[in-house]
């Protein structure tokens, strides 16, 4: 086995994806193409994600299963070489890649990252080689939005394009790959049981140095959500842009504050609806 490699290993009641920590996004993807195809020829067996290095803490039937396909004693991760190959596909993927936000109107989401995806959200990543759909934990949906969207894709799509559902807090490698870091726990530390509690992330500080009181800056994710009794009670939701912090500002709205603040009215309303601020 190469570390720069997706391997595929099927046992009569599981699917193991195994997945070198070098390997790349395409590699995932065939992966995945491999899994759908058993799928729909009748194998009705679960599957497995594996990152290298997790599997001895596979367990029970699984571990069992497993260790039948590739025993752990023996196993050999050979060191991966880089391939330009590789080079030419992240290249081509840098264009390719799109994000877009399905709400009342289909929006595309730039520069993005984990912290795009908003659970009362349906969002759509379309790789060029597989389209995901993205459910919040509040939401729900068909595969259709996929279908029509691939149908009427002006650059010409393949009706057979794969089409991936993806669940949030269930995100797959060939999924979270493309969102550079991903932060397994951060729909828990944004989680918020019921209306009334707190959110449970830790804002800035509140204080200046000169002793002052400072507004406090929340993650984009946290300020992406609609429902104003599930903001954090300092939040005002008509000037959610105050509580960014100027990283996240920049990345968002793509200018300083300053410059934002010179538009006019309509055009600072119209920007805030477009990236969901509003």
């Amino acid at each position: 086995m190469n570390d720069g490699d997706v391997f595929v290993l099927a046992s009569k009641n599981i699917v193991f994806v195994w997945t070198g920590r070098y390997s790349n996004n395409s590699e995932k993807l065939q992966a995945a193409k491999v899994c759908q195809l058993k799928a729909e020829r009748g194998c009705s067996g679960s599957v497995v994600i594996l990152e290298e290095g997790q599997e001895s803490a596979l367990q029970g039937a699984e571990r069992a299963a497993f260790e039948e396909l590739l025993p752990l004693h023996s196993k050999n991760v050979k060191s991966h070489t880089s391939v330009p190959q590789d080079e030419v596909f992240a290249r081509q993927l840098a264009s390719d890649l799109k994000l877009y936000r399905c709400s009342d109107e289909t929006q595309e989401v730039l520069n993005f990252s984990q912290g795009d995806l908003v659970e009362d959200d349906v969002m759509l990543l379309d790789t060029w080689e597989a389209v995901f759909i993205w459910l919040g934990t509040e939401r729900v949906t068909s595969q259709s939005l996929a279908v029509e969207y691939i149908l009427t894709d002006p650059r010409g799509r393949s009706p057979d394009t794969p089409i991936v559902l993806v669940k949030q807090g269930y995100e797959p490698p060939n999924f979270t790959g493309f969102f550079g870091v991903w932060d397994n726990d951060l729909w828990n530390r944004l989680q918020q049981s019921s209306p009334g509690c707190t959110v449970l992330v830790t804002p800035s500080r509140t204080v200046g140095d000169d002793g002052q009181p400072i507004r406090r800056t929340y993650p984009v994710a946290i300020l992406r959500i609609k429902d104003g009794e599930k903001l954090p009670d300092d939040v005002d939701p008509t000037r959610k842009e105050d509580y960014m912090s100027d990283d996240d500002f920049r990345r968002e709205f793509g200018m300083e504050r300053e410059a934002f603040n010179g538009l006019a009215e309509w055009k600072r309303q119209n920007l805030k609806k477009k990236l969901g601020f509003y």
